[in-house]
């Protein structure tokens, strides 16, 4: 299994389990020795931005780092940006987006959100009539 982990210098490095020699709690986190080096979890959005970014994941509002490969709607009146299925109690999954960064969400603006626009994901339906989605 591989770890996404920051070298001292911030940098991102995929550590293999199998190369950890020793896992030491700090009060910064979990830090991993390795022969080649000391490795961290990211602790901060621009840590986390350096690691996954790589991965289709960008920073949307201050406390939202999403995977724009899986986003399929973005509601700009309300700022929200919508991704396909449930989350396990059954409510839609969304994150808030930032004024500044709306821009990045355009192409997934909908004037429609019924099914017609989306074929078969029937969720996008209910979320028009959801508590949380779009009005």
């Amino acid at each position: 299994m591989k770890l996404p982990l920051l070298d001292k210098n911030g940098a991102p490095h995929s550590v293999d389990i199998d190369d950890v020699l020793t896992i030491k709690p700090t009060t910064r986190g979990p830090e991993f020795h390795t022969a080649t080096g000391i490795y961290t979890f990211p602790t901060t959005t621009n840590e986390l931005i350096s690691l996954f970014n790589k991965h289709g994941f960008q920073k949307v509002d201050r406390c939202s780092i999403i995977n724009m490969d899986k986003a399929v709607l973005f509601d700009a009146k309300q700022r929200k940006v919508y991704f396909d299925g449930e989350s396990a109690e059954g409510s839609v999954i969304y994150a808030t987006v930032s004024e500044h960064n709306a821009g990045k969400l355009k192409h997934l603006i909908r004037e429609d959100f019924g099914i017609q626009s989306y074929g078969s994901r029937s969720w996008i339906n209910r979320l028009s009539h959801h508590p949380t989605g779009p009005n």
